[in-house]
């Protein structure tokens, strides 16, 4: 069975001369519904859902196994007649919303030496350093997402699969080993920040939700990666962690993504 490729978001079509490609990972939840209501960015865009969003299946490997899967992804879009290739190694501009970014670093990673792609850069939307926590232990069996919601209404089968997709995204950050750069004769791909500017409103006053947790660090902990030096630039958005793509929002994060596009193709000018 042939290798899946990444699906079209905005087509090639519709892009403006010599804009880099921009692959974008899916979220926690597992699905690419959000980059499909960003405005037009003028440039190839391609997104990877999470092929185990119906069935639920676990991966024995975590986000490196995930990781893995995606970036042959990345390779076998790259080499399909409809993708926009140019001479030489293909050049393209990795990314995602939170979770999403943590697995296009760990794509950067795997895809560092590879012939025929080159990561100009990464594109982290509103995505934290990730902090394990060591009191934290992962369950012994998958535990079943909640069916009802706050309201006590039942959830849709979608929210369902959403929320056991989150948990397992959780588990899996919980468990990553991050990349170490400082080894590798391949230098890390800068990386631009759309960080969202609000805090996520929780029901008890002086509850802050693990996604604010380094809210107050413009680079949202990056700086703390040792050896490191990631985040090169930071766009500040309207909104919280998880009402960026939200139609009231989307399209003030969609000029941040230009903008953020428009930086990483810069560097890679310069590069």
């Amino acid at each position: 069975m042939p290798l899946s490729t990444c699906e079209v978001v905005q087509g090639p079509e519709h892009a403006s001369p010599g804009a880099l490609p921009l692959i974008l990972v899916h979220d926690g939840g597992g699905t690419t519904f959000g980059y499909h209501c960003l405005d037009p960015l003028r440039r190839p865009v391609y997104g990877i859902a999470n092929p185990h969003f119906e069935s639920g299946a676990p991966w024995p490997g975590g986000l490196e196994e995930m990781a893995s899967l995606y970036a042959d992804m990345v390779r076998a879009t790259i080499a399909s007649p409809d993708f926009p290739r140019r001479a030489g190694r293909a050049r393209v501009l990795l990314g995602g919303w939170s979770f999403g970014g943590m697995l296009s670093l760990h794509m950067a990673w795997l895809l560092r030496d590879d012939p025929d792609i080159e990561v100009v850069g990464l594109l982290l939307v509103d995505t934290p350093l990730p902090v394990r926590d060591e009191k934290k232990t992962p369950p012994a069996a998958p535990v079943p997402p909640p069916t009802v919601g706050a309201e006590g209404k039942p959830l849709r089968r979608n929210e369902v699969l959403a929320l056991q997709a989150m948990g397992a995204a959780r588990d899996m950050i919980q468990a990553w080993t991050m990349p170490n750069w400082t080894a590798s004769k391949t230098p890390l791909p800068p990386a631009v920040l759309v960080r969202a500017k609000g805090v996520v409103p929780e029901k008890d006053p002086g509850a802050t939700a693990a996604v604010d947790r380094s809210r107050s660090d413009p680079k949202l902990g990056w700086c703390a990666w040792e050896g490191h030096d990631l985040v090169r630039e930071v766009v500040d958005v309207e909104g919280h962690h998880y009402d960026i793509f939200t139609f009231a929002r989307v399209s003030a994060t969609s000029t941040g993504i230009k903008k953020a596009c428009a930086v990483l193709e810069s560097f890679g000018a310069a590069a």
